[in-house]
């Protein structure tokens, strides 16, 4: 069985957190630029900017935080997902 597809728990498999972490990877930058969007007509002078910008930056490691606790638990999983045993053809 390719260990991608093998059941991890419930009815998932590594495949299939993979490709949901990766959604949510492209969700979470929609959401970032959508949310610099947002602010951006807000910012109308060096004042405002300097309470604007750490906002961003929070809310930008905070999601680099996640990512890396996300990482590491898929890391996990790969080292504890059996590999496929390789058979051997019989010798002549």
């Amino acid at each position: 069985m390719d260990s991608l597809n093998q059941i991890l728990f419930d009815d998932k498999s590594f495949g299939d957190l993979l490709k949901e972490i990766h959604g949510n990877q492209k969700k979470k930058a929609k959401q970032l630029a959508s949310l610099i969007a947002e602010l951006r007509p807000l910012v109308q002078s060096l004042g405002d900017a300097t309470v604007v910008v750490p906002l961003i930056k929070e809310y930008m490691e905070i999601s680099v935080k996640n990512d890396d606790q996300l990482m590491d638990v898929a890391e996990e999983i790969a080292k504890t997902v059996e590999k496929p045993k390789e058979i051997e053809a019989p010798k002549e």
